[in-house]
């Protein structure tokens, strides 16, 4: 008898060109590398994104936000306070919604700092 999934054995996905083991060959991003929004699916956790993926798309990389409302994940990251913006593993904001202008400098420092 499987319960909660136990017992049954999971498949191991091959892994793609970039590492991870979502299955595509090629474009995918890992959550660490990309740009997260957490957010538990209010007006302002969407409205964070929304401004996110402008300010992303200003710095030519709106392919890689993600929004996650998955608590389990968002737990991963230790944060108390929705809605927040992860960028390459690392919290850069979180409880406020944040301006495009000010998301795109957030997004802006993180990828000079990468070095």
């Amino acid at each position: 008898m499987v319960l909660f999934g136990f017992g049954k054995k999971k498949e191991n996905a091959a892994p793609c060109s970039c590492g991870c083991t979502c299955g595509k060959a090629g474009g995918a991003v890992m959550p660490e590398e990309g740009i997260l929004v957490l957010g538990s699916g209010c007006s302002s956790c969407h409205q964070l994104y929304e401004n996110v993926k402008a300010a992303a798309e200003k710095l030519g990389c709106a392919g890689q936000v993600e929004y996650v409302t998955d608590m389990v994940r968002e737990a991963s990251y230790n944060v108390m306070r929705m809605p927040a913006l992860v960028v390459r593993g690392a919290v850069v904001s979180s409880g406020k919604v944040l301006k495009a202008e000010e998301a795109e400098e957030l997004l802006r420092r993180s990828m000079e700092g990468r070095g």
